[in-house]
């Protein structure tokens, strides 16, 4: 899904140039790339998980993994869903009640290969041109230095930028869904047909007489 959407670093240096008529130091873009992809990661980001002993430490702020990037659910010992807890700007988390917990998060994505700029994007290529259109925004935030004008144009681009992300997200999620769904459905069919001769299976049924080849006529 998506492949046709499909671009590499170099293929988002380019296109942004192209589309704000300058010439941008690559050192730079790849700056607003990863912080793009780092955007993208808090709607759809990788998953992980961490453990966290907070027996002893209430109301204490102990530290997340370095690569959290947002919460998606925290979960006590018991297998609760915990919604008593705390995050701060810090990549810390402080609970009300001491126990064990178990956090699934968003993953930071890993840097873009500054070396290789031919490889693509380490996201969903369905993600890919939204890259553009933060690098955009970022560019005109640059160039603007207090200008009303140019700032619009930052924060158009901004905002162009989350509502595709939040769009691509919710369509992805859904599509998770729907997919167990449909296997769920099919293999609900095939253990339905798993006892039926084979030619019933294939909707043949099994009272036609044998089929006739040329050698046969």
């Amino acid at each position: 899904m998506g492949d046709e959407n499909r671009l590499t670093t170099e293929d988002i240096m380019k296109r942004v140039e192209n589309e704000v008529d300058d010439i941008l130091e690559e050192d730079m873009v790849m700056d607003w790339i990863d912080e793009a992809l780092s955007q993208i990661a808090v709607f759809w980001g990788e998953p992980a998980t961490t453990d966290i002993d907070a027996t002893g430490q209430k109301g204490e702020w102990l530290d997340l993994p370095s690569d959290f990037i947002k919460e998606a659910e925290v979960y006590d010992q018991d297998g609760k869903r915990c919604h008593s807890h705390t995050i701060n700007s810090v990549g810390q988390i402080m609970f009300k009640v001491e126990r064990n917990y178990t956090i699934n998060y968003h993953k930071k994505p890993a840097p873009i290969d500054r070396e290789d700029k031919s490889k693509d994007l380490p996201i969903n290529p369905m993600f890919h041109p939204s890259v553009v259109l933060w690098c955009k925004a970022e560019y005109w935030d640059f160039e603007s230095d207090s200008d009303q004008v140019e700032s619009q144009h930052a924060n158009k681009f901004r905002e162009l930028f989350y509502q595709t992300v939040r769009e691509i997200a919710r369509i992805l999620a859904e599509e998770q869904v729907r997919l167990p769904r449909q296997k769920r459905r099919l293999y609900r069919r095939l253990g339905r047909i798993e006892g039926l001769p084979l030619e019933a299976r294939f909707g043949l049924g099994t009272t036609q007489g044998p089929t006739r080849t040329p050698e046969g006529r």
